[in-house]
């Protein structure tokens, strides 16, 4: 009898939780499953976006028995290969006025909650991933192997230096700072945003270090969106499938590594700092903005995936990217637009 009132639609298992969509007589609810504490995080996360973002609504919370589940209101904007983010990018190769909105509704929530202090959620991702994911990847061997060796990555000679690294990583994130926070998901990555100016996954969110939120995005678009994620997260993807035909090439031969992500992702990343990043630096007075930029942007490249299960290719592009960023130390915003153009500029 309750199969003609509720009707399981999609279910997808993920790293972090169970999510899915099922409907109760054609009302769509969007569901996620979650351990103890990323419940509590996904409540406080979203109590605190509902307030800036345009955020579906929360129909019902549940707690029992170790059991922890969450519904809220299904965008029926979005539906096979339609609605999300990485829908926009499969379907287009230059960016239009609506991403540049998009990108206005990050600069005017910035600039309304950007304050000095301490930061919430967010460091599930970094803080709390140093003895794990961080360090066994860091003690993969491709990585030892490759340690003091000079890779050619496009027309970039990159002198290999991840010990160092790795400990410059620790020494950072084991000291508790304050910086400058503003309000955001922490994970502003292509399947959490409808193309309408929907914001989607709570947990980390809430007040987010900019050059936290900053360097999520730029590794997203640059490495991750076309193509880790599509060969390492392929769950996530399977109700969007059009993207893989997007999917960027990676040539290695011996110690020469080629990549380079499509314009679109390119602009994407030049439009983030000029719309959102540059204007907002530009009333603060931050000369440290990059030293906090390249961690987090190194957690992003060392904390996500388990290179254990990744080619060796893809262990070697991820460290290239690693070095390119962190033995770097821009002062100015315009120096960092200017270096991305630099990497690409001959492939």
């Amino acid at each position: 009898m309750m199969q003609k009132y509720i009707e399981e639609l999609t279910h997808n298992k993920n790293r972090n939780n169970v999510n899915g969509v099922f409907s109760i007589k054609n009302v769509k609810i969007f569901y996620k499953i979650l351990n103890d504490s990323d419940y509590e995080k996904e409540l406080v996360g979203y109590n605190i976006l509902k307030n800036h973002y345009s955020v579906p609504l929360q129909y019902f919370k549940f707690s029992k028995n170790n059991t922890n589940i969450v519904g809220y209101e299904y965008n029926e904007s979005v539906r096979k290969n339609e609605g999300l983010l990485v829908d926009y990018f499969s379907g287009h190769e230059r960016l239009n006025s609506k991403y540049q909105d998009l990108l206005k509704i990050y600069h005017d929530v910035f600039a309304d909650t950007i304050k000095y202090g301490e930061k919430g959620n967010c460091r599930m991702f970094f803080e709390d991933r140093l003895n794990t994911r961080l360090k066994n990847n860091i003690s993969n061997k491709y990585i030892k192997d490759y340690n003091e060796r000079i890779v050619n990555f496009n027309s970039t000679a990159i002198k290999i230096d991840n010990d160092s690294i790795y400990n410059d990583i620790l020494q950072y994130f084991k000291m508790e700072r304050k910086t400058w926070n503003i309000i955001s998901n922490a994970d502003p990555n292509d399947m959490n945003i409808c193309i309408d100016g929907t914001f989607f996954d709570y947990t980390a969110g809430g007040y987010v270090p900019l050059m936290c939120e900053f360097a999520v995005f730029v590794y997203y678009n640059l490495v991750q969106g076309e193509y880790l994620s599509l060969k390492y997260n392929q769950n996530s993807f399977k109700e969007h499938k059009k993207i893989y035909k997007k999917i960027n090439k990676v040539k290695q031969l011996k110690n020469q590594l080629n990549h380079k992500p499509r314009d679109i992702r390119l602009n994407a990343v030049y439009n983030y700092i000029d719309i959102v990043v540059k204007p907002i630096l530009e009333k603060l007075e931050y000369d440290d903005w990059y030293n906090d930029f390249k961690n987090y942007f190194a957690m992003k490249v060392l904390a996500v995936y388990n290179f254990n299960e990744m080619k060796k290719k893809d262990i070697l592009l991820s460290i290239c990217y690693l070095n390119l960023f962190y033995n770097n130390n821009f002062k100015k915003i315009e120096e960092l637009k200017i270096f991305i153009e630099k990497i690409y500029k001959e492939v």
